[in-house]
């Protein structure tokens, strides 16, 4: 039998095999393409999830930081356009009052801002996501805190100052389901802790009340606090852009 003969009589066996060659590789490409779905299944739920989990974060602190938001820009509108820090009576309860809750204003409104960075570290961002405009509203307010080209360093707080102050007042608590909630110190707390020499409270925000007392004897108003108004006012509108829980007059402190 010559070469050409054999080599002849193979070809038909050959043919014969390609079916299930073709199965098998089918077989193992389906088997390939099945485990490559259900990765990719398992890798979208776990994002989903992820997102879901973010989302809920941000709704979750969305309020309270608005709500600090708010409440330091009525007081700074109340200082410029009003006689709030009156230091006729330098000891009396007025005067007092009027000094610490501004400091304590600006504390809460730098704890809920470290609050809501140690929580929120990465949030999803779609084409409709607002956060990318909260992250750059939340900078702007930290830029005017503390930079130095208004020519006064009245309540100019720099930035890793910002975070120190924010750290200070966090509190954790519980919600009204018994489960564990970060906060910020209330009010009577942080006065306290004011009037307490030996407290980090009170000598990381000792500077503030100063600053606080300059402005009221002087009269004189740096232009910090009426930039500072402004970028808050910002904050609130992305934070409560339908004027649902706050008040729709909002108005920005002009020369």
């Amino acid at each position: 039998m010559t070469m050409a003969d054999g080599a002849a009589m193979w070809i038909p066996l050959g043919l014969a095999a390609v079916p299930g060659i073709l199965a098998f590789v089918v077989a193992i490409l389906n088997n390939q393409a099945q485990k490559r779905s259900a990765q990719q299944l398992e890798e979208l739920r776990h994002r989903l999830a992820d997102e879901g989990r973010q989302r809920a974060l941000v709704q979750r602190y969305r309020e309270p930081l608005a709500r600090a938001a708010y409440d330091l820009q009525s007081r700074l509108w109340n200082i410029l356009r009003g006689s709030f820090l009156d230091p006729s009576d330098p000891k009396g309860r007025h005067w007092l009052y009027a000094r610490d809750s501004t400091v304590w204003l600006f504390a809460q409104y730098f704890g809920w801002v470290e609050i809501v960075r140690r929580e929120i570290q990465f949030v999803p961002a779609g084409e409709d996501d607002p956060n990318p405009k909260l992250e750059a509203v939340i900078g702007k307010v930290a830029h005017v805190c503390s930079t130095d080209s208004f020519g006064s360093g009245l309540f100019q707080v720099l930035r890793s100052e910002q975070r120190a102050l924010g750290e200070l007042v966090i509190v954790e608590g519980h919600d009204a389901e018994g489960r564990t909630r970060t906060s910020c110190m209330g009010f009577a707390a942080f006065r306290a802790a004011l009037d307490d020499p030996s407290s980090e409270i009170s000598s990381w925000f000792s500077y503030l009340q100063e600053d606080a007392t300059s402005v009221a004897r002087t009269g004189i108003m740096c232009g910090r606090l009426r930039h500072l108004q402004h970028a808050l006012i910002d904050l609130v509108d992305i934070l409560d852009p339908r004027e649902v829980r706050f008040p729709t007059d909002r108005k920005k402190v002009r020369d």
